[in-house]
């Protein structure tokens, strides 16, 4: 490590809020952004023996969090909880592991099915009710990340947007670190 000990404890820092991110982290490279960092830590602490597991502990605790964050309500404050919903429609979907429907709120009823690509989907009503949410669902289209709750609906798992972020504030914001690699891209920019 460099022999400056003020820059030292600030990747300290820096790489502990990176891991942190990426445990929270429901984008596209999940923890992986965050692996040089978790190695900056295991190279830190490498001659520390006793500090090392606990380095190691935090980095498994990370990646453990981040791979079964889906199902976390401390991450996605709507799990668990039943959310209202208005008359509403959607179609059932055959190829999906994740879910049954892909609803659209358009506050009225289907009355007919939808063929795209040669592939008809079968038009898909959902009364107006309380309905519990049961899980999440990420499209990563076009490199973006948008995420869906999956509610029970009747039996059928359907994937509806409310137009509101999914994951609680706190791990949005942090889950932003591990966006270091657009870090100078960001900072040239503002110049």
């Amino acid at each position: 490590m460099i022999k400056n000990k003020y820059f030292n404890y600030g990747l300290i820092i820096f790489s502990i809020l990176v891991c942190l991110g990426g445990a929270v982290n429901s984008g596209w490279s999940g923890f992986w952004l965050a692996s040089p960092f978790a190695l900056v830590l295991i190279f830190y602490f490498f001659r520390h023996k006793t500090i090392l597991g606990f380095v190691i502990g935090f980095i498994v605790l990370c990646i453990t969090i981040n791979l079964t964050q889906d199902k976390n309500p401390l991450i996605y404050p709507k799990l668990n909880q039943e959310i209202a919903l208005k008359d509403t429609c959607g179609w059932l979907v055959h190829d999906s592991k994740e879910y049954d429907i892909y609803l659209f709120n358009h506050n009225e009823y289907c009355s007919e099915d939808s063929v795209i690509g040669g592939v008809t989907y079968k038009a898909y009503n959902i009364t107006a009710g309380n309905y519990k949410v049961i899980g999440v669902y990420h499209s990563y289209a076009d490199m973006g990340d948008k995420t869906y709750h999956i509610i029970d609906a009747n039996g059928k798992r359907a994937v509806v947007s409310f137009g509101e972020l999914a994951q609680a504030p706190w791990a949005n914001k942090l889950s932003l670190f591990v966006m270091w690699p657009v870090f100078p891209i960001l900072i040239f920019g503002l110049v």
